[in-house]
């Protein structure tokens, strides 16, 4: 990438939504926008804010909105603008291409924050946060990824720094110059600065070690009312007869789950009870038996819960010959796909087009839509997986790190027993440790590792 060239890229989610984002970054990020605006260079000298325009796709006007971040207050510390238009695919696709055609380059993965990280608006651990942000599965990894984001670790690694520097200060002083110039520095007082970066270092380590951890295969989970194919098309996905079909409602009690494997990405498949009212008796002649009935399928819909609570991903079965009833609810972060299910039945309605949520078409009975399911059910996952394991790396970077950082302190705790030489020494590996995390010491390979695994626009 060249530290000269202005990026461009769209930062907004994919899909449609009401508002989509442009970002443009660099030394022509204004001049750029200004050339794809009505407005023109009216807006080259233009102060931070936000500016109404119109943006001119080559074809009609847009009206949009301008932020404007001058260099260094913005988040990459260079020239930094933001195109607001309606969030619709295909238009930010071609706002795109008109922003390259001005004279931008497509920003790479992780450019902007890149950026960011080279001109020091962040250190690298916030840099990871954002990453970890963007792939985070749940509500447990997004908490833990805003905290690397607003700087919990790197407070701790700040304290770390300042009390290391004051200890390698005080040796290098008494070490590099005579006692009468300097007067005698004070053993305890080194000690003290040790100590320091020491308790600061292992509440950094403690951090760490706290933060949550994803295992185990991913969980896909089937929920949906009663009789909307769920189990038909547990048993399409798996390929063979596993869960008892019927069409009497309630047939599934107990939740079933099977491991699936998709190309080489096993996940584990569950098939639940339909969620829905529970009728009431209404003849009191059966009613000990209409009681009984309603208990079994209250115990099922909360098993089905219980089972929906921990999914990974859900699979939203809904009915095509029905209108479309009230979405399920989900964990936080869980990725949720509709399955417009029984569309080889003549009253099947198309499928609807919800904004953010993928649906996909099949029919659990003649396998129609059902290799499409798995291919996008695959790529969900494919997103999960990937970011639980770059959770998990960054952990272990930071960790390794942090354990080197620890060992070298301890060790010149130790040496200060016996001279400052031995002790200026580990310090000094210290602080090599201490900058390989906040990254300034970090070899060039692995940053370009770290930084690939951004997506665009990030």
């Amino acid at each position: 990438m060249s530290a000269r060239s202005t990026i461009a890229a769209i930062a907004s989610a994919p899909g449609p939504a009401l508002r989509g984002i442009l970002r443009l970054s660099g030394p022509e990020a204004l001049v750029v926008a200004a050339r794809c605006c009505r407005e023109g260079a009216a807006l080259l000298d233009v102060p931070r804010g936000v500016y109404p325009v119109h943006f001119e796709d080559g074809s009609q006007a847009i009206a949009a909105s301008l932020l404007v971040m001058r260099a260094p207050r913005s988040f990459t510390g260079e020239e930094c603008v933001e195109l607001h238009l309606p969030g619709a695919p295909a238009l930010l696709d071609v706002a795109l291409a008109r922003v390259l055609a001005a004279g931008a380059e497509p920003a790479q993965p992780g450019e902007y924050t890149r950026r960011a990280f080279e001109h020091g608006r962040l250190d690298l651990v916030r840099a990871e946060g954002v990453l970890a942000l963007a792939t985070a599965r749940n509500a447990a990894d997004a908490r833990a990824a805003l905290d690397l984001l607003a700087g919990g670790l790197s407070r701790e690694l700040d304290g770390t720094r300042e009390a290391l520097l004051d200890a390698r200060a005080l040796c290098e002083a008494a070490l590099d110059f005579a006692e009468e110039d300097t007067a005698a520095v004070p053993r305890a007082e080194v000690e003290a600065c040790v100590l320091r970066a020491l308790a600061a270092a292992t509440r950094a380590r403690a951090m760490v070690h706290a933060r949550p951890r994803t295992e185990g295969v991913p969980r896909v989970v089937l929920v949906g009312a009663p009789n909307a194919g769920k189990s038909s098309l547990y048993n399409a996905l798996l390929g063979q007869h596993r869960a008892l079909v019927s069409p009497q409602a309630g047939t599934t009690r107990d939740p079933l789950s099977s491991t699936l494997d998709m190309a080489g990405l096993v996940v584990e498949l569950t098939d639940t009870a339909g969620l829905g009212a529970v009728d009431l008796p209404q003849e009191p002649a059966d009613q000990a038996g209409t009681l009984l009935r309603v208990a079994l399928e209250q115990a099922a819909q909360d098993r089905a819960r219980e089972r929906v609570a921990v999914a990974d991903v859900g699979l939203w079965v809904a009915d095509a010959t029905l209108p479309l009833g009230r979405a399920p609810e989900l964990p936080e972060g869980a990725a949720r796909l509709l399955v417009w299910n029984q569309t080889d039945r003549p009253e099947a309605a198309a499928a609807p087009c919800l904004p953010g949520l993928p649906t996909v078409a099949v029919s659990a009975l003649t396998g129609d839509g059902v290799d499409r399911l798995r291919q996008v059910l695959r790529e969900l996952l494919v997103a999960q997986v990937e970011g639980a394991g770059i959770g998990r790396e960054t952990a272990a970077r930071q960790a390794l790190a942090l354990d080197e950082l620890l060992v070298e302190l301890s060790a010149a705790l130790e040496a200060l027993e016996g001279g400052l030489e031995l002790a200026a020494e580990h310090l000094a590996r210290a602080q090599s440790a201490l900058g390989s995390l906040g990254g300034e010491s970090t070899p060039e390979d692995v940053l370009d590792r770290i930084f690939s695994r951004f997506c665009l626009g990030k």
